[in-house]
C-alpha cells in the first residue's frame, strides 16, 4: 500500500453507521440513475444457474444483495470481498458470503478464476495514486475465463457545483471553493482523482479485452439530482474528519471550523435544491477472454 494513505486499510472515509446509510442511500440513487444492477451486454451471457457474482468495494453488500433479490439471480452465488469487515450486514441466505480481500494483495489461491462477474463501484477513495493497474491485474486473475468486469465511477476530479438560479451565485461560489480545498487535501495525500478519468485505460492494461466505456450524466435521471449531491457532500464530510485526523493542528479542517460550516451551508442548500453537483459517471465494462 502507498504510504499516503489516511488510514490504516487505505479507505479515506470513515466506517462508522452515518457512512453506512450514505452508502445504501448513494446506491439507491446510483443505480435509478444508472439504469441496471448487471450491464445488459453482461447479463444477456449469464446462464440461470451456477454464476458466481462477486462484489469488490462491497461495503454495506448493498449492491450484492440488490442483485441478490433479483427472480432471475435465486440460483446465483454471491461473494462480497473489501478490505474491512466493519460494515459487512447479516448474511440472508446459504448462497451469499462477505469476506475481507486487499486487490492490491497478490490474489488468494482458492479465488483465483472462480468467479464469473466482479462488480466495483467508487472506489477511488480506496484505490491511492499509481496502484490502478495493478487492481486491475488482479480483478483478471479472479474471473474465470470468459468472466466479466463491472467497474463504476465518477469524474469527482471534474465535479462541478450547478445553481438553480441567478439567485444562487454566492452558494455556488462558496461550494465550489471548498470542493477545491478538499481535492487538493486529499491528492496530496494519494487519492486517485486525476487518475480516475483513465479507468478505461487501466482496465484493458490489466489485460481486460472487449473494453467499453459508458458515459452518463449524474442527473441523467433529474429525481436523482439531489440525492446524488447530498451522497457527495456526504462523502466529503467524511474526507473532512480524515483530514481532521490526519493533521489535527489544520484548524481548516478541525470539527466546527471553517470547513464545517460552509459544508453545512451547501448541504442545506443542496435540500432545498438550490444547488446540485454534477459528474459524467463512468461504467467500464471487460472480459478476461483466456
Amino acid at each position: 500500500m502507498a504510504t499516503t494513505n489516511l488510514n490504516a486499510d487505505a479507505y479515506h472515509l470513515t466506517r462508522d453507521t452515518a457512512e453506512s446509510s450514505r452508502l445504501e442511500a448513494q446506491h439507491e440513487v446510483w443505480k435509478t440513475n444508472v439504469g441496471h444492477l448487471i450491464h445488459p451486454r453482461i447479463a444477456e451471457t449469464l446462464p440461470q444457474r451456477d454464476v458466481l457474482v462477486g462484489d469488490v468495494g462491497t461495503g454495506t453488500g448493498a449492491w450484492l444483495l440488490d442483485v441478490a433479490r433479483q427472480p432471475n439471480a435465486q440460483n446465483w452465488n454471491f461473494h462480497g470481498l473489501d478490505l474491512s469487515a466493519a460494515q459487512f450486514p447479516p448474511i440472508p441466505s446459504s448462497n451469499i458470503r462477505f469476506s475481507t480481500l486487499n486487490i492490491l494483495d497478490p490474489v488468494p489461491a482458492d479465488l483465483e478464476g472462480k468467479f464469473d462477474v466482479l462488480h466495483l463501484r467508487l472506489l477511488v477513495m480506496g484505490l491511492p495514486t499509481g496502484t490502478w493497474v495493478t487492481a486491475a491485474t488482479n480483478l483478471r486473475k479472479l474471473l474465470k475465463p470468459g468472466g466479466w468486469l463491472q467497474w463504476e465511477e465518477a469524474r469527482f476530479g471534474d465535479l462541478v457545483t450547478l445553481q438553480t438560479d441567478l439567485s444562487h451565485f454566492a452558494l455556488r461560489t462558496s461550494s465550489e471553493a471548498l470542493y477545491h480545498s478538499i481535492r487538493a487535501a486529499v491528492v496530496s495525500r494519494g487519492v486517485a482523482l486525476d487518475e480516475i478519468a483513465s479507468l478505461e485505460s487501466f482496465v484493458g492494461s490489466g489485460g481486460f479485452e472487449d473494453v467499453r466505456l459508458d458515459l452518463l450524466g449524474s442527473d441523467r435521471v433529474l429525481e436523482t439530482r439531489k440525492g446524488f449531491s447530498l451522497a457527495v457532500a456526504g462523502a466529503f464530510r467524511g474526507m473532512i474528519k480524515m483530514l481532521a485526523s490526519a493533521d489535527p493542528e489544520a484548524s481548516t479542517w478541525r470539527e466546527g471550523g471553517a470547513a464545517w460550516q460552509q459544508l453545512d451551508s451547501i448541504e442545506n442548500a443542496m435540500r432545498r435544491e438550490e444547488l446540485y453537483y454534477s459528474a459524467d459517471i463512468m461504467v467500464v465494462t471487460g472480459r478476461r477472454v483466456s
